[in-house]
């Protein structure tokens, strides 16, 4: 399993050399909004995880649509995204309270909400002790068929060496990568959260190249 707590010179299993990954990036683009122009393959992501590129994740422009409708309708009736995921991902109860003045206005048409629903942060369903739910991601990465992107949601924030035992206890088929953005990434940075990567494992894989973290290249 590839996660963060690699991050100071463990060695990473790579199907294909660095230098032969490079040139396969080098037709790939996202750009500042977060728009990539191609779907990446799974080594790919593997080598863009492990050399710390996590800005190079982006989604293809009809997904970044979507997710911004999306965005909008909830707006409506949330006063966050955070707020949202807190509820609906992680079971924290939720009260309706007037919209303050100094929220900025929705740019959706129709009239503006008086009344929008806040999360009662802190206190999950399960007695307030810290709740990880792994589920999919709603509008996953730019990524080839057959890897899965989902979003493993924290009521509170966690250690990556408790992210790394919760994963090896509940995925056993699937080669993972996982990682927790920094905050200029986070679409979400209300609610600790990891993005994990994985596949199906192959029974004949080749035997993996080698990359040292902390290695020149």
């Amino acid at each position: 399993m590839l996660g963060p707590a690699s991050a100071s010179g463990a060695a990473y299993a790579l199907p294909a050399s660095p230098a032969d990954l490079d040139r396969g990036l080098l037709s790939y683009r996202r750009c500042v909004s977060g728009v990539a122009n191609r779907r990446l393959r799974w080594e790919e992501a593997v080598y863009l995880v492990s050399m710390g590129r996590l800005g190079w994740f982006g989604r293809l422009e009809e997904d970044r649509a979507l997710y911004r409708r999306w965005s909008a309708t909830v707006l409506r009736e949330w006063l966050s995204i955070g707020d949202y995921v807190l509820h609906q991902k992680l079971g924290v109860p939720f009260e309706l309270v007037p919209v303050p003045r100094d929220l900025p206005l929705l740019a959706v048409p129709g009239a503006q909400p008086e009344f929008r629903k806040r999360s009662l942060g802190g206190e999950t369903e399960n007695g307030g002790n810290v709740r990880l739910v792994l589920l999919p991601n709603e509008f996953p990465y730019a990524l080839e068929a057959g890897v899965r992107h989902e979003v493993l949601w924290c009521s509170s924030p966690v250690s990556v060496s408790l992210l790394e035992e919760w994963l090896q206890a509940h995925i056993f088929d699937r080669e993972v990568i996982f990682f927790v953005n920094p905050l200029p990434l986070q679409s979400v940075a209300a609610v600790f959260h990891a993005h994990v990567l994985s596949r199906a494992r192959s029974s004949c894989a080749a035997e993996p190249r080698v990359l040292d973290r902390d290695s020149d290249i």
